[in-house]
């Protein structure tokens, strides 16, 4: 086995020996392994905080729908219906607030 090069930090470059080499793979191994119970947490964490604005996203898109089905229509063409309301609280009869066109 050769020896492999190390980068420090500065750009410096050592040569390490097979020993050495197996001292740094054991310590990145301790390493890792220090690390990994705190990372599992850390993903349960964040996928149950996804699923948490997941959840939050589909109840705001399902009280909007709600709002929109029940909503009254946004645009009424002008004086459609208007004198018929008015004639309706005013107590007016319905032959005299509607009339059929008639062709010319």
């Amino acid at each position: 086995m050769e020896n492999q090069t190390e980068m420090f930090p500065g750009g410096e470059q050592k040569k390490l020996s097979p020993e050495e080499m197996a001292f740094r793979r054991q310590e990145m191994i301790a390493f890792y392994e220090t690390q990994l119970p705190l990372m599992k947490l850390q993903k349960e964490y964040e996928v149950l905080a996804a699923d948490i604005e997941e959840a939050r996203t589909r109840r705001v898109r399902a009280v909007i729908m709600l709002g929109q089905m029940t909503a009254p229509p946004e645009n009424k063409a002008e004086g459609e219906d208007e004198d018929f309301e008015e004639n309706i609280k005013e107590g007016a009869p319905m032959a005299a607030t509607r009339k059929l066109k008639t062709d010319k």
